[in-house]
């Protein structure tokens, strides 16, 4: 994620996903950083919704998820998570 290399980064991430199940939700986390750090809260956000459902179970994507539903405006939704 260093030097702008966002689409690269999401890339690898994406890849992580697809290589490794256990570290899939992890790369989830990253991908929804990457596109916040690039400043599209949007694409973060339907990032984080889309591994919500997909990871039910995982702390770090739920709080992921609450933190970026903050940042996009859905305060009452963020709530709901915590």
């Amino acid at each position: 994620r260093q030097g702008e290399y966002y689409l690269e980064a999401i890339e690898s991430f994406r890849e992580m996903q697809q290589l490794d199940e256990e570290a899939a939700p992890r790369a989830a986390v990253h991908i929804i950083e990457t596109h916040r750090q690039a400043r599209d809260v949007n694409k973060a956000f339907e990032e984080a919704r889309t591994a919500r459902e997909k990871y039910p179970k995982d702390r770090a994507v739920q709080s992921m998820y609450a933190f970026m539903a903050a940042d996009a405006g859905k305060g009452p939704e963020a709530e709901r998570v915590v």
